[in-house]
């Protein structure tokens, strides 16, 4: 996931975007006892090496930048 792509020079949604990859990385992605030592969300990692995952700071008053995403 690259935020640069899409704001060259705003840090704080980098570092929005590193802490919510580190939760995925570190909650999400690892085997837990409370399910029974399977990943809380076995398709985490897939999805983020997919490049499925996408992460937006709405700007505007418009959706534009949402709809380029899904589609």
């Amino acid at each position: 996931m690259n935020v640069a792509h899409f704001f060259p020079d705003l840090s704080i949604e980098k570092e929005i975007v590193d802490e919510i990859t580190q939760w995925t990385s570190e909650v999400l992605e690892k085997p837990s006892p409370f399910f029974n030592d399977l990943p809380a969300c076995p398709y985490a990692k897939q999805a983020i090496i997919d490049e499925k995952v996408a992460i937006l700071f709405k700007y505007d008053s418009h959706y534009q930048v949402l709809y380029s995403t899904i589609s």
